[in-house]
């Protein structure tokens, strides 16, 4: 098991440039800038997909509208913004975890590479 924890080790210096000491800061960076762009990403699309979801109800309740393409475009949007809120809150909490403890992430990161 220690060698492949050091191989593990090895190949995430090689990935990240850097020496063992460095290793953590540099996974903490990649990581925390990871999780910044995914917390952008579904915060942007969570956003879009409330807008669709209130056109499409306001849409619903006029009669003039056709109403199947509306009650499908609210029920589309309704799906991808829970799957993006939800996948919002991991992220955030995947962050704070990087910035409270990077090592004990980083520890984590490499355990979940033996398994």
């Amino acid at each position: 098991m220690a060698e492949e924890v050091n191989s593990i080790i090895d190949n995430l210096c090689a990935k990240f440039g850097t020496t063992l000491q460095n290793l953590i800061p540099e996974m903490a960076k990649a990581n925390i800038a990871e999780d910044i762009v995914v917390i952008i990403i579904c915060t942007i699309v969570s956003i879009v997909m409330y807008k669709i979801f209130k056109k499409g109800w306001k849409c619903c309740k006029e009669e003039d509208y056709d109403k199947e393409e509306y009650v499908f475009m609210t029920i589309c949007a309704i799906i991808v913004g829970v799957i993006f809120v939800i996948l919002l809150s991991f992220s955030v909490v995947n962050l704070t975890g990087w910035i409270a403890s990077p090592t004990a992430k980083t520890i984590q990161a490499i355990i979940s590479m033996i398994d």
